[in-house]
């Protein structure tokens, strides 16, 4: 989702300065990919520390990263998507003879302004809030009818009840989440701990299906297996049932298909942003006056000592997060510090 960001610079080796904007996607704890506003793009490996040019991707107008455990996919402003990983699971093919480390263009849909990718499934929003679906959809996670093939081998639309306009998606594991611009979430898919919040117990469901929350959403977001969905009056619910509290303070229920309202959470402002990845999930929200950690293995929750005004004005858009990478993020930040040019 768009944000207003400030620009950062980085110095190339010919020395001369380049704007960057922090609109990448950190995933699988190794990698996170970096967009120039000169339509450069870049991966920066974790291991190494460097930035990699990606050729491929550069001058295509990549505006979006979004990806699963082993797989990214990006999107260009004229709607092109490109895969790179084993992205060929999204769409059900046979990836060998393929070379895993290139992008390749995956399919062309109408704008996209958004994408979101779960185990074996994505989403993709367009600027005309419609909604395409495709990959494994043995669970409903496509949102695609009963009698519909189990693998979505296209971008299919998904249809939503009452003609509704989408602003917002998200996938976790196998379950999906439409936000709508009035406020509604429509969720599909996997709900055997009820991790849809549709206040029913079926372990599958294959249409859009109302969120069962009275008052208007403002986002919603994947954790882990869950989702979190803050809402207009800056009340944060976990969507799904947890083995033990993880370090919320849940509103007593006896009901664990509708959300659960986080009591220590009562002022949320915004979520920053959600990394469910292949190892821990985490969400960061920014409150009145602090940025916390919220870590699903971890247990309790965790304040973030980084530069709160940072975040919070939006100078580093971070597109996924894991608690091993906030290091990969900080050497980014000390890097470009470095330069002393933003």
């Amino acid at each position: 989702m768009a944000s207003k960001r400030r620009n950062m610079f980085y110095q190339n080796k010919k020395q001369e300065t380049t704007e960057i904007v922090f609109d990448f996607c950190l995933r699988n704890d190794y990698y996170c990919f970096l967009v120039l506003q000169n339509g450069e793009v870049f991966k920066y490996l974790c291991s190494d520390r460097k930035l990699h040019r990606i050729d491929e991707l550069c001058g295509k107008g990549i505006v979006s990263f979004s990806g699963s455990c082993d797989c990214m996919i990006a999107v260009s402003s004229c709607g092109k998507i490109y895969g790179w990983g084993n992205w060929h699971s999204l769409l059900c093919v046979h990836h060998e003879g393929r070379d895993l480390n290139r992008f390749e263009e995956v399919c062309n849909l109408p704008r996209v302004v958004q994408l979101a990718c779960g185990n074996s499934h994505a989403l993709a929003l367009t600027d005309a809030g419609e909604v395409y679906s495709w990959g494994f959809n043995c669970h409903g996670e496509c949102g695609q009818p009963n009698n519909f093939p189990s693998d979505v081998l296209i971008p299919t639309k998904v249809d939503l009840p009452d003609d509704a306009k989408a602003s917002n998606v998200c996938c976790s594991g196998s379950s999906s989440y439409v936000l709508t611009t009035t406020g509604k979430v429509y969720s599909f898919g996997f709900n055997e701990d009820g991790e849809l919040g549709i206040g029913s117990d079926s372990e599958e469901v294959h249409s859009p299906t109302r969120v069962q929350l009275d008052e208007p959403i403002k986002k919603i977001c994947d954790y882990g297996y869950n989702a979190l969905a803050l809402t207009e009056s800056h009340r944060l619910y976990l969507l799904g049932w947890l083995e033990d509290n993880h370090g919320f303070d849940f509103e007593a229920t006896d009901d664990a298909t509708l959300p659960l309202k986080i009591n220590n959470f009562e002022s949320v402002l915004d979520i920053i942003t959600a990394q469910s990845g292949s190892h821990s999930p985490v969400c960061v929200v920014s409150m009145r006056d602090s940025v916390h950690v919220l870590n699903y293995d971890r247990g309790p929750v965790q304040h973030l000592e980084l530069d709160a005004e940072l975040l919070l004005d939006g100078m580093v858009q971070l597109g996924r997060l894991s608690m091993s990478v906030l290091f990969t993020y900080m050497c980014i930040l000390v890097e470009a510090k470095r330069f002393k040019q933003f």
